[in-house]
């Protein structure tokens, strides 16, 4: 079940449908209720859209001899430890909360540091499939961010500066799209932005970059971007926050920067690190059957 707000959920709409994919190539049945369910799926699984979002409505949505109910998103409001779902339930939290986690049924995060953070007692790291992340080719050129452009603790003013100073080009991918320089950047004419990008043009960008930024300048939650950078061979350069050191190999799939000075220095090693070893990185850790097989655990228990 995801959230009841899918347009401000990020990249969390597609992580449920490959996670949906992976249980299905499973032997799994899965039934999807959603307020507004994700129009340019191709689902191969029912659908159901109450018109009120509340307990009784999604309770009258589910399909008769339901196992277990997912929920994802952030809307404890639906169902607490007080007020219990009629099924057994896990709630994997997806993003920062002003508190703990206890309000929520059976919660789960999405990192170790995330679930510190909010006095959890489990996690899950996100996955991808891995076949629709090829490596790229080795001509590769310039930096890449891709993010939310407007959200200042995405770091892209950071990015341009890094850039910058280490006298590479820089490619800015996320909304909003800027025709011209915008006074909120500190432009410079190495810098291109594309708007928001998805599909073959977000793949080709990630494939051709020689590193993804990723200057958080708040705790990530994960940050499924740089699980796709590395797949395909691409290597991250972030700063040393929330899930970031848990996610890149430091001096082998990328570099933990706490300064932007680090950061300049780390553009100018990244090409000796190995895009074979960043994609193996990725499929010994993040693969989507193995967040399949992790939610199957808690599931069980």
């Amino acid at each position: 079940m995801p959230p009841a707000n899918l347009a401000d959920a990020g990249g969390m709409p597609q992580l449920v449908e490959w996670l949906i994919a992976a249980q299905q190539k499973a032997g799994h049945r899965t039934h999807v209720i959603a307020r507004t369910p994700n129009k340019e799926a191709t689902a191969s699984y029912g659908v159901s859209s109450p018109i009120s979002w509340d307990d009784v409505s999604v309770q009258n949505a589910l399909p008769p001899g339901t196992d277990v109910l997912h929920i994802h998103g952030e809307d404890h409001q639906l169902y607490t430890k007080a007020s219990p779902p009629p099924v057994p339930a896990v709630t994997t939290v997806h993003g920062n909360l002003p508190h703990g986690g206890a309000a929520f049924f059976n919660p789960v995060f999405v990192s170790g540091n995330h679930c510190k953070r909010h006095q959890g007692r489990a996690f899950v790291h996100n996955g991808i499939p891995l076949d629709e992340f090829p490596v790229g080719n080795a001509n590769r050129r310039g930096m890449l961010f891709l993010g939310k452009l407007r959200r200042s603790n995405k770091g892209a003013k950071t990015a341009v500066r890094v850039a910058r100073r280490a006298g590479e080009r820089l490619t800015l991918a996320g909304q909003p799209t800027w025709k011209i320089p915008a006074s909120r950047l500190p432009w410079w004419p190495g810098v291109r932005a594309v708007g928001a990008v998805s599909g073959r043009a977000k793949l080709d960008l990630l494939q051709s970059s020689r590193a993804l930024l990723v200057p958080a300048r708040w705790d990530e939650p994960f940050g499924l971007v740089m699980i796709e950078a590395m797949a395909c061979g691409t290597p991250v350069i972030g700063t040393d926050r929330g899930a970031l050191p848990e996610i890149i190999k430091h001096g082998q799939t990328g570099f933990i920067c706490r300064t932007e000075e680090e950061m300049v220095e780390a553009i100018g090693a990244v090409d000796q690190l190995s895009p074979q070893a960043c994609r193996e990185h990725v499929e010994r850790r993040f693969d989507i059957r193995r967040v399949c097989a992790d939610y199957e655990e808690l599931y069980r228990r």
